[in-house]
């Protein structure tokens, strides 16, 4: 039998991807995205996060395409305020081509249980700078759900479900922009140290300026040290 926790998860997978009524308004593109994460714990506190995160086009302009886009590295310096709170403040290098990009991010995130699910909260800030362009603000809040498919909390050697849905408002002069992105996924617990997910994300942005959607084909390798 399904629980009540479980059909609240699958309700709002389904309630997260409303946006999916506009594919056929809009341009489409879709993307692989791996990623490697690696946090290192320096006590009880304090924590560095580490992320490498290149990309790929694999369909743009009504075919496909194999073409290297760009590889973002970013470093998190983050530390606990509270059981299960946390302030952290960030650098991005973007490699684009001959371009580079820097943003800098603060955030503050949360988690809390509800029965067998772990919800997550994430409130970022951003700023980025970027060669020949002006200077993008964002503010940005990600709402994640995680849970696992066997016994009340995740373990070792155990699979897990994982979902999130993300608002971003933007503004690069003269004009705001807003997007949404929903994240669909399955992930694996090697260990406490080592964990695999993969999954789909699904993004809508240029929404008050024209509608583009992008879909994302999404690996990511965890460690924890």
């Amino acid at each position: 039998m399904i629980s009540n926790t479980q059909r609240q998860f699958f309700c709002l997978l389904l309630f997260s991807l409303w946006g999916a009524s506009l594919w056929s308004q809009a341009a489409h593109q879709v993307d692989f995205l791996p990623q490697i994460n690696a946090s290192f714990s320096i006590d009880k506190k304090w924590k560095l996060i580490h992320r490498i995160e290149p990309r790929y086009n694999f369909f743009a302009g009504g075919k496909f395409v194999s073409v290297y886009d760009r590889t973002d590295a970013s470093l998190f310096v983050s530390r606990k305020i509270s059981l299960n709170g946390a302030l952290a403040l960030g650098y991005l290098l973007r490699q684009q081509g001959t371009d580079f990009g820097h943003r800098f991010s603060q955030q503050y995130t949360t988690t809390s249980k509800l029965k067998h699910l772990k919800l997550g909260h994430r409130l970022l800030v951003d700023e980025t700078i970027f060669s020949g362009r002006a200077l993008l603000l964002r503010l940005r809040y990600r709402l994640s759900l995680e849970l696992p498919l066997a016994g009340q909390s995740l373990d070792p050697k155990e699979f897990y479900l994982k979902a999130s849905n993300e608002h971003i408002l933007a503004y690069r002069k003269p004009e705001f922009d807003y997007e949404i992105r929903t994240f669909i996924g399955a992930g694996y617990v090697f260990s406490k140290a080592y964990r695999l997910e993969t999954g789909l994300d699904y993004r809508i942005s240029n929404i008050m300026t024209g509608i583009n959607h992008q879909f994302l084909l999404y690996w990511g390798l965890f460690m924890s040290f």
